[in-house]
């Protein structure tokens, strides 16, 4: 699958000549036929294309992929931002229902993140070496006096992950 392409209108989705040749239902029908309206507080779920690495819908204009639930938001408001993210107040990147959708910076995105409790912290983050057991083990080491470079010798980590976690930037909810 080619880059996903940000774009502000509808005139940026241009049906062509793509290697497969016209859609001559257009783009429209074809989102249109890929998921199903439901109530207004549900999710309209995406059945067409997904991205295999995000999860997100698909919708291929001219050779080129859109996100479906950006096209969505700019069908109903009319523009977009393409600097901007599209945001699912649901949760559910398979949703199209422009009435989960919003616009937001990817602060906002964060925060709206850490306010749901999706934010992965500690041991439950897929990249952490360290169990919490052994951070709270390394930050009494340290106040007792244990060098940074010793303490990350033991652990089998950089001096500066053991440095971020003394500080309280890493792992700031444990004592």
């Amino acid at each position: 699958m080619s880059a996903v392409v940000r774009f502000k209108s509808e005139a940026d989705l241009v049906e062509g000549l793509g290697a497969r040749g016209p859609k001559p239902r257009g783009w429209k029908i074809r989102f249109n036929e890929n998921f199903k309206k439901g109530a207004p507080d549900e999710c309209w779920e995406w059945t067409g294309e997904m991205a295999k690495k995000t999860g997100y819908g698909v919708l291929s204009i001219a050779d080129t992929h859109y996100l479906a639930h950006r096209i969505s938001f700019m069908v109903e408001n009319g523009s977009i931002d393409p600097i901007l993210l599209v945001m699912h107040s649901c949760d559910n990147r398979k949703c199209v229902n422009p009435a989960h959708l919003s616009q937001g910076t990817d602060a906002d995105n964060i925060a709206d993140a850490v306010s749901k409790g999706r934010l992965q912290k500690g041991e439950t983050n897929g990249m952490a070496k360290l169990t919490e057991a052994q951070v709270i083990k390394i930050k009494l080491l340290r106040r007792s006096g244990e060098t940074v470079t010793d303490l990350a010798d033991t652990y089998g980590v950089h001096p500066p992950c053991i440095s971020r976690i003394v500080n309280g930037k890493r792992w700031k909810h444990t004592p």
